[in-house]
């Protein structure tokens, strides 16, 4: 799991290759944490320094409430982070419909072994159905 944190400098991490993220490492790399509240994303254990984000720029990009406090802001960004991504809708998709039919051709070839079908037997199946020559 994701964690967000306000950047309040008074703490030194890990960047993911292994450097050390002193807070005075963080201004030399990122001079506008001392001008604009920034957010870091972290691991479980609050070690890791993934990456480091303007706040303000955060918000607009997931679209949170202006009206939250910046606690609030961080709490509901890190829980959108964190939620599971949604289940893929293809509503009348051809490249779909047409990944299911080869699917389903593989699935159901006679002998039940696609060794040896051919780039045409495939097509003639995603075309019109498999037409079994025995």
């Amino acid at each position: 799991m994701k964690k967000l944190k306000k950047y309040t400098g008074d703490k030194t991490y890990m960047f993911p290759s292994g450097g050390i993220a002193s807070p005075w490492e963080v201004i030399s790399q990122y001079p506008a944490v001392e001008v604009f509240t920034h957010v870091i994303e972290t691991d479980e254990n609050r070690e890791v320094m993934y990456a480091i984000m303007n706040l303000s720029g955060m918000r607009s990009m997931y679209n949170i409430d202006p009206a939250l406090t910046e606690d609030e802001a961080i709490a509901e960004l890190e829980r959108l982070i964190n939620a599971p991504p949604p289940e893929p809708e293809y509503p009348d998709d051809p490249l779909a419909e047409a990944l299911d039919r080869l699917a389903d051709v593989l699935e159901n070839m006679p002998g039940g072994d696609p060794v040896g079908v051919t780039a045409g037997d495939v097509l003639q199946a995603l075309l019109g159905g498999y037409v079994s020559e025995t």
